[in-house]
């Protein structure tokens, strides 16, 4: 996946060195290490993302670099998955935070696959259509509603005050009818 998009979509930039130890590093390291954005332009969408907390709104930095066009949803799920396999293979405990992070370590789903619906999850966005990761792995038929039901209860019942960066908001309705296919 990461050789496919470096073919696809070779980096812009200088590459910078990345340590042996990338386990906690941030998206932005990420793509500053592969060349796909330069620091004034981390630097830039990190003071954004501020001030959007700062007026109660929350964006993520991926978002906005693809809003702006720094990358492409393609980069985005390609560093994410990247991002996601660092820290699992790390020898230090991994604790899963996201939905997709407990589906890919649970072996319910393949990194490959969690990319491809991230790089969706993150074109609906462009499109103003926000669609939970839940949701879009259920419609691709990926996971099914039991599973995503079962880890959503597990972590909230491991971590009930904390508020996750992402909803597992699960639909009430059937998915046979869903118009985001």
């Amino acid at each position: 996946m990461l050789a496919e998009t470096l073919n696809l979509e070779p980096p812009l930039y200088r590459a910078w060195a990345m340590p042996a130890e990338r386990a906690r590093m941030p998206l932005g390291s990420y793509l500053l290490g592969y060349g796909y954005i330069r620091p004034n332009q981390l630097v830039k969408v990190i003071t954004q993302q501020q001030q959007a907390v700062s007026e109660g709104r929350v964006l993520m930095l991926g978002d906005l670099m693809v809003n702006q066009a720094m990358i492409s949803t393609r980069v985005l799920a390609t560093m994410l998955a990247v991002q996601l396999m660092d820290r699992i293979v790390d020898p230090s405990p991994f604790q899963p935070m996201r939905l997709g992070e407990h589906l890919v370590v649970r072996h319910m789903l393949k990194p490959r696959h969690l990319a491809g619906v991230l790089q969706l999850q993150s074109w609906l966005r462009t499109q103003n259509h926000a669609v939970p990761l839940g949701i879009l792995l259920v419609q691709q038929n990926l996971v099914s509603q039991s599973h995503i039901e079962l880890i959503v209860a597990e972590a909230q019942a491991c971590q009930p005050m904390v508020q996750p960066k992402q909803p597992y908001a699960l639909p009430t309705q059937s998915y046979a009818n869903s118009t985001f296919m």
